[in-house]
C-alpha cells in the first residue's frame, strides 16, 4: 500500500543542482558529478555559528523495486530516493531532465513523502501503476535544503513484448498446371479394347510441357482447363491419350498416358522480432491453421535465422492456409499470421500484379484478401491494400490505404506529446499543436489516408485538455487545433475510412461547444478557415433565444452562401432553472469530397432511393449546462436556405430534399422526414427543420 504522506512534495522545475543561494549558511561545497547522471551532486557542510553545529544534506541513494531496474511492460513500479537533511528539505523528480507533473497524468501516477525514521532520513516515493515504453529513461531525484540541491539518477528500461514481423505479410500464388507422358504397357482383351487403335506410334510421345499463364506451350494458344489442353497437344503430336489406369491381362500394347499434375509454388516466410537479443533471446515456433506444424522435410521446414528469427520453407504448396509464426519471450508471447492463398486463375479472377502510390510493388492478389507492404521510405509502418470481386469475372483493387504511416517527425511530436499524458512535462498542449501545424505546412501529406494519425492527435490533445480542466490551455489552443483540422480537410484523401470521417466530425463539435462553454458569460467567437466556419456563441439566463447566421459583425468567405435561424425556447420548470446554452454552428465547404459520391437511402415504406449530396453540410450543436439537447424539454425551429452545387437537373427523375442527420457516414445515415423542403428557385433551397444535427440539401431519385 501506499505510505502516509507526511507533506506535499514541493515543486521546482529546475534541474539544476547546483546553487548559490544561501552562501552565509555554507562553510564548504564540494561538487561531484555521478557517473550515472550528468546532475551534479553537491555534499554542504553547514556552519550553523558559534555554536559549531554541524548539519550535513546527503541524498543516499534512488532506488526502484525491480530487480536490474528492467521493468515489464504494464507493471507497477515504484522509486524511492532516500536523504538526511533539516525539517525544510524539498524534493523533486524528473525524467530525462523534465518535471514530472503527477496532476497532469492520464494515469495513476503519484508522489508521497514519508515521515522521517529514526536516524532523520526522509524517504520520497514516486509510484507509477502501469509502465509504458515511453516511461524508459533517466529517473533524478532533486533534494533541495536550505538553499543547496543534490541529486541523484537511476536509469529504468522497460521490457517489452516481442515486436513480430511476418515477411512477405500476405502471400497470394497461382496453381500452375503441367502435362506429363508416361509409356507404359497396357493388357487388352476382346472383352476391354484399346481406346484407339493399336497400330498408332507412341514415338510421338509429349515429353514435357509446363501450362502456366506466362509459358504457355507453342503448339496452341493458353488452355485454362488442363483435360481440355490434354487433347489439343494430344491431337497436334498425334498421340492417343487415355486418362487414368486401365489394366486387362490379353496383349501388351506400349501406348502414353498423358495426365494433369497441378505443381504447386515455393513460398518462403520470414519471422523476425525487431527487440530480439535486447532484453532477452526470444523462442519461434509456427503453426499452419492454428495446429503446430512439425518438421516435414521436402513439405514444410523451418530453421532459425542468425542472429535472430526464423524462416519456414513451404514447398509445393497446393492448399491455401494460414500460417502464423509464435514468439516466445519471458514476459509474454506474441503471434502474427499470414494467409497463403493458392488460386487457380482459371476459376477465381485475381487483382493483377501492378505499380503503386510511393513506388510500391502490388503483387497478384485473390479476391477478398489484403496484400500489404512496407510504407515507402522515411515512413515507418505498413499499407494495406483490399482485393474485391465486383462480379463473377472481375476482380479490382481498392485505393491504397497509408492510415498506418508515420514519418520519424511527426512520431516523435505523438511520442512527446503521449509523453506529456503520462505525467512528463517535456511540452505543453499549444507547444505540441504548433509542432504539428508546422510539420503539416511544411510536409504536405502526399497519400491516401496520411493524416488519419493526425485526427487521433487531434483526439487525444482534446481528451487530455477536458480531463485535466486546463481551461486556459485549452482557451491557448484552440484555434491551433482548428487549423490543423482544416489543413486535413483541405487535401482530397488525408482520410479514408468512415471511423475517421465520423470522427473529424465528433471532434468539431465537440472542440466548439468546449470552446464556446469557456468563453465569459455572455459571450461569442468566431473562426473563418479556407475549408471550415466556427461560430460559437454562450447564452445565460434566457427563455427564448435566437441567433441569426452569418451574423453582420463578422467577416465571411466568399464561398459561404447558406443563412441561418435558430429558435430556442425552453419549457416552464427550464424558464425557471438557472444555467447556459452553448450554440455552436460549423460550415464545411467540402466535407462530402470525403463521401461516397452516390449513395442509396431506405425509405419508411420499404422503397429505396439513390441520392447525392447537393450542398454544403452545416451542423448544429447545442449543449445545456454541458448536456446534449434534449427535445422533450426544449422546443427548437431551426431555418436554413442553402445553395445547391446541381442547378440543372431532371425535375421527372431527380429532385431537391432536406435532410439532417446525427453525424454524417459513409453509409445511409440521413433523415428524409423531419425537415420540411421548399424551393425557392432553382439553386436555392428553404429547410424547416426541428432538431439539431448535420443538414444538407440531397439531390434525389424520384419517389424520396
Amino acid at each position: 500500500g501506499k505510505a502516509f504522506v507526511e507533506k506535499p512534495l514541493p515543486r521546482d522545475n529546475s534541474l539544476s543542482c547546483d546553487t548559490t543561494a544561501g552562501r552565509e549558511f555554507l562553510s564548504s561545497i564540494v561538487t561531484v558529478r555521478s557517473r550515472a547522471s550528468s546532475c551534479v551532486h553537491t555534499a554542504i557542510d553547514n556552519d550553523m555559528g558559534d555554536k559549531g553545529t554541524l548539519f550535513k544534506t546527503l541524498v543516499f541513494s534512488v532506488k526502484v523495486n525491480h530487480e536490474n531496474r528492467l521493468i515489464r511492460e504494464g507493471d507497477e513500479f515504484i522509486l524511492s530516493c532516500i536523504a538526511r537533511g533539516s525539517s525544510y528539505m524539498t524534493f523533486q523528480w524528473y525524467k530525462d531532465g523534465v518535471p514530472v507533473n503527477t496532476t497532469k497524468a492520464l494515469r495513476i501516477m503519484w508522489t508521497e513523502l514519508l515521515p522521517p525514521d529514526s536516524q532523520d532520513q526522509y524517504t520520497a516515493v514516486l509510484g507509477v501503476e502501469r509502465a509504458s515504453p515511453l516511461d524508459e529513461g533517466k529517473y533524478t531525484c532533486k533534494v533541495a535544503d536550505w538553499g543547496a540541491q543534490q541529486c541523484r539518477s537511476v536509469t529504468l528500461e522497460v521490457l517489452q513484448p516481442p515486436k513480430v514481423t511476418v515477411i512477405p505479410r500476405s502471400v497470394t500464388v497461382e496453381k500452375a498446371s503441367y502435362l506429363n507422358t508416361t509409356p507404359i504397357t497396357a493388357n487388352y482383351s476382346s472383352l476391354n479394347p484399346p481406346p484407339y487403335p493399336p497400330s498408332s506410334s507412341p514415338s510421338k510421345m509429349l515429353r514435357f510441357i509446363q501450362l502456366t499463364p506466362h509459358n504457355p506451350p507453342r503448339l496452341f494458344t493458353p488452355i485454362s482447363d488442363c483435360k481440355q489442353a490434354v487433347t489439343r497437344c494430344a491431337m497436334a503430336c498425334s498421340i492417343p491419350i487415355h486418362f487414368g489406369k486401365f489394366v486387362s491381362e490379353d496383349i501388351d500394347v506400349v501406348t502414353s498416358v498423358i495426365t494433369c499434375i497441378n505443381s504447386g509454388h515455393d513460398v518462403s516466410l520470414i519471422c523476425m522480432s525487431h527487440n530480439d537479443g535486447r532484453h532477452e533471446k526470444f523462442g519461434y515456433n509456427w503453426t499452419k491453421n492454428k495446429a503446430l506444424l512439425p518438421l516435414s522435410r521436402g513439405k514444410e521446414v523451418w530453421e532459425d535465422l542468425h542472429p535472430v528469427g526464423s524462416i519456414l520453407k513451404i514447398y509445393n504448396i497446393q492448399k491455401s492456409s494460414t500460417y502464423t509464426c509464435l514468439v516466445h519471450g519471458s514476459f509474454s508471447n506474441q503471434a502474427v499470421s499470414v494467409q497463403v492463398e493458392v488460386i487457380d486463375r482459371s476459376v477465381v479472377p485475381v487483382c493483377p500484379a501492378e505499380s503503386g502510390v510511393g513506388g510500391l510493388l502490388w503483387p497478384v492478389t485473390s479476391p477478398n484478401n489484403e496484400a500489404i507492404q512496407d510504407c515507402p521510405m522515411p515512413y515507418a509502418g505498413t499499407v494495406h491494400r483490399s482485393c474485391s470481386l465486383h462480379d463473377t469475372h472481375v476482380a479490382r483493387w481498392s485505393q491504397q490505404d497509408f492510415s498506418r504511416c508515420v514519418t520519424p517527425q511527426l512520431t516523435r511530436i505523438l511520442d512527446t506529446f503521449e509523453s506529456l499524458t503520462l505525467g512528463y512535462e517535456n511540452t505543453t498542449v499549444a507547444l505540441s499543436l504548433a509542432e504539428c501545424l508546422q510539420y503539416l505546412q511544411q510536409h504536405p501529406l502526399m497519400y491516401p489516408g496520411e493524416g488519419e494519425p493526425v485526427i487521433i492527435l487531434l483526439r487525444r490533445v482534446h481528451d487530455f485538455l477536458n480531463l485535466t480542466s486546463l481551461h486556459q490551455e485549452f482557451l491557448d489552443s484552440a484555434v491551433t487545433w482548428f487549423q490543423i483540422l482544416n489543413l486535413l480537410l483541405e487535401t482530397e484523401n488525408s482520410t479514408m475510412s468512415e471511423k475517421s470521417v465520423v470522427e473529424m466530425q465528433d471532434l468539431v463539435r465537440s472542440e466548439a461547444v468546449t470552446w464556446g462553454s469557456l468563453l465569459p458569460h455572455p459571450s461569442s467567437a468566431h473562426l473563418e478557415l479556407s475549408t471550415l466556419i466556427v461560430d460559437v456563441a454562450i447564452i445565460e439566463g434566457m427563455d427564448r433565444y435566437s441567433l441569426h447566421f452569418p451574423t453582420a459583425t463578422m467577416s465571411y468567405p466568399s464561398w459561404l452562401s447558406e443563412k441561418f435561424d435558430v429558435h430556442i425556447e425552453g419549457s416552464v420548470t427550464e424558464m425557471l432553472r438557472n444555467g447556459s446554452i452553448t450554440l455552436a454552428i460549423i460550415v464545411y465547404k467540402n466535407l462530402s469530397q470525403f463521401l461516397p459520391h452516390r449513395n442509396v437511402a431506405k425509405l419508411g415504406d420499404g422503397k429505396e432511393t439513390e441520392y447525392e449530396i447537393n450542398s454544403h453540410v452545416v451542423s448544429l450543436e447545442v449543449r445545456r449546462d454541458g448536456q446534449p439537447f434534449n427535445s422533450s424539454t426544449t422546443k427548437m425551429s431551426v431555418s436554413l436556405e442553402m445553395d445547391t452545387f446541381v442547378k440543372d437537373y431532371n425535375p421527372y427523375n431527380w429532385d431537391v430534399t432536406c435532410a439532417v442527420a446525427q453525424v454524417v457516414k459513409f453509409s445511409h445515415s440521413w433523415d428524409l422526414s423531419s425537415c420540411v423542403t421548399r424551393h425557392l428557385d432553382s439553386n436555392l433551397t428553404s429547410c424547416q427543420c426541428s432538431q439539431p444535427g448535420s443538414y444538407t440539401v440531397l439531390l434525389t431519385s424520384r419517389g424520396a
